[in-house]
């Protein structure tokens, strides 16, 4: 019997084409990915040298924002003093009515009792 080496197929020239495309495939990948990294690198540069920037931005944005804290603490300063004389006002009504009341009623008192007393 004499064994004789098989000849390629069609099948196998079909798979060899098919592993080509794939080599192709996939070296297209990869310089995709390649070109990914650089400008990944290149964005976090550009955030890199953003950073010192917002950073700026911050600072004077908390300034603006004390300045503008600070006067409307005073507004509610001037507010809050106006609100006392008002109320001191009003507290010396009453206690000068309350007081006026008082004397008109001791007054009456003692006319009511020299009247008796007569």
């Amino acid at each position: 019997m004499t064994v004789t080496a098989p000849e390629e197929t069609q099948p196998d020239k079909k798979m060899e084409g098919d592993f080509a495309r794939v080599d192709v495939g996939a070296a297209r990948v990869d310089a995709d990915v390649r070109d990914l990294r650089s400008e990944m690198e290149g964005l976090r540069g550009d955030m890199r040298g953003h950073r010192g920037e917002v950073k700026v931005e911050i600072t004077e944005l908390k300034s603006e924002m004390n300045l503008r804290f600070t006067a409307v603490d005073k507004r509610f300063d001037k507010l809050d003093e106006k609100f006392d004389r008002k109320f001191d006002r009003l507290l010396w009504v009453l206690v000068s009515t309350q007081g006026g009341i008082i004397a008109v009623l001791i007054g009456g008192f003692i006319a009511l009792l020299r009247s008796h007393a007569l």
